[in-house]
């Protein structure tokens, strides 16, 4: 059975099979990644920009409320979805790989990214056969483990000591 990993967490992917050679068809694999809070519980992809958050005015009371909703603003920037590659590890061992090189977090915190697999394929084949529906599309879901977001100013890289 083949498996997706990440730095040691390991989930078994269904209809996946052991092989030696790379004869199944990744050409439509994708995985998304998304930004999570560092208990798991929590999106956090999507922030709310301040500026669109209604406030008080300064001037005369009023009883009018503003019926604009608030704004969100992308969290987690770059390329969140990465086609599947079939490359060779340190150890030359062949695999499929998912590439997130540009990845970069606006806010600070601690937060986690949640990784969901889905072959695009399947889905096409599903929806030829008749069946609409694209719930249950992922067939697999990974969490990293939780990683710490710096500001420029608080990188403790960059601290004076």
């Amino acid at each position: 059975m083949g498996h997706l990993y990440l730095k040691g967490n390991v989930l078994p992917l269904q209809y996946l099979t052991y092989f030696t050679s790379f004869s199944i068809d990744h050409s439509m694999m994708i995985v998304h990644a998304g930004l999570w809070s560092e208990d798991c519980t929590e999106e956090r992809s999507l922030v709310i920009n301040p500026s669109t958050i209604p406030t008080q005015s300064a001037g005369p009371s009023s009883t009018v409320m503003s019926l604009n909703t608030p704004s969100s603003t992308r969290n987690l920037m770059g390329h969140c979805t990465s086609s599947a590659y079939v490359l060779n590890d340190h150890s030359g061992q062949q695999g499929i790989y998912f590439i997130f090189q540009d990845l970069s977090v606006r806010t600070e915190g601690t937060f986690t990214l949640k990784f969901s697999f889905c072959n695009v394929k399947e889905l096409m084949v599903q929806s030829l056969n008749g069946f609409t529906s694209t719930r249950g599309s992922v067939a697999a879901e990974v969490y990293s483990a939780p990683f710490k977001v710096y500001s420029a100013k608080k990188f403790p890289g960059m601290t004076d000591k």
